[in-house]
């Protein structure tokens, strides 16, 4: 008995330093370096470099950020008073602070870095974004898709990057939308990104009168379809195809991602096909908000590729009196509105 007594202590005490090895978490990794631990196989510890999720293989199917829905007749009724002034919103503006640093979720495959951030604003006729901070390194990729698939994903590389440091997007006809940036390992201390504005659109094409895209007010029982010819209308088409290469440098745009205007690209002396944009004063286009102007007849290379710019300028194509078609990027803005 005496023998036995010391026997189960020491097999008390060996099964207690078992259960305490086995709860005792392991010591975290001294080095915290983003770039060392980015190169790292063990993609977790990117998680507590960069404070965000590192998931699997397959993309995320639930947003990272729900936004609660809008009062869309509140939004109409406010904007219906600004197009007296010649103004026209389409969307509000609601503030965000989304960066790869603060959220979403990295995924590494071998030497490339991938993050990605779903985000949703409930109820939206349209989004489309701003990032007050923007630059990308070469090779890398920014891209917006839509996960419901009503529009095309648009990408950005570094050509889009400007002195001014922001990105806008074009419009989606979607309420929910997947940023995605990919570039190497390599380069992930290179880039600069931060999601300042998501815009909500409150315009649907049940809350404008029939053809009437940019505004109520803009188009009177005078105006002719330019895009109608001498084939369509015996009356009119032969004078409006006598203007046909002026016709094509039109286009609408978005300022601040909440209003439109309209405008027509205008060539110079020097013929070297520099993207100079003519507009309206009553748009309100100025220095502070100048950057944030984007033609969405255009392609989304328009910026930096302006000979590509120009001779793009009329890719969008409907047929007469028909509406828009859906294959435009200009229907974007149209059905958005």
């Amino acid at each position: 008995m005496n023998l036995l007594r010391p026997l189960i202590a020491l097999c008390v005490l060996g099964l207690c330093y078992l259960l305490f090895q086995r709860g005792t978490p392991a010591t975290p990794q001294s080095d915290t370096s983003e770039l060392a631990v980015l190169h790292s196989p063990d993609t977790s510890q990117i998680a507590a470099a960069a404070g965000v999720t590192i998931s699997a293989q397959n993309p995320q199917t639930k947003p990272d950020l729900i936004l609660p829905p809008l009062d869309h007749q509140t939004l109409l009724q406010d904007a219906r008073k600004l197009e007296r002034q010649g103004r026209y919103r389409f969307a509000k503006a609601r503030k965000t602070n989304i960066a790869p640093h603060l959220g979403g979720r990295w995924n590494i495959q071998g030497d490339q870095a991938h993050w990605q951030y779903h985000l949703r604003s409930v109820g939206a006729n349209s989004l489309n974004l701003g990032f007050s901070e923007f630059h990308l390194p070469p090779t890398a990729t920014l891209t917006i898709s839509d996960p419901t698939g009503q529009s095309q994903p648009v990408t950005f590389t570094s050509r889009d990057n400007d002195a001014h440091g922001q990105l806008w997007t074009p419009i989606f006809k979607t309420d929910e939308l997947i940023v995605r940036l990919d570039l190497p390992v390599s380069l992930t201390q290179d880039f600069r990104l931060r999601l300042s504005k998501t815009n909500h659109g409150f315009r649907s094409k049940a809350s404008r009168k029939a053809r009437k895209a940019i505004g109520d007010s803009t188009s009177g029982s005078c105006n002719i379809d330019v895009v109608c010819s001498a084939a369509d209308d015996p009356n009119f088409g032969p004078f409006v195809d006598l203007y046909r290469d002026q016709i094509r440098s039109a286009a609408a745009y978005t300022l601040n991602g909440v209003e439109t205007c309209s405008g027509a690209l205008i060539n110079n002396t020097r013929n070297d096909l520099a993207p100079y944009f003519l507009t309206a004063n009553h748009c309100g286009i100025n220095s502070s908000n100048a950057s944030s102007m984007i033609a969405v007849s255009l392609p989304i290379s328009a910026r930096a590729a302006s000979r590509e710019a120009w001779a793009a300028a009329s890719t969008a194509r409907r047929s007469c009196d028909a509406g828009i078609s859906p294959a435009s990027e200009h229907d974007q803005l149209s059905d958005a509105a």
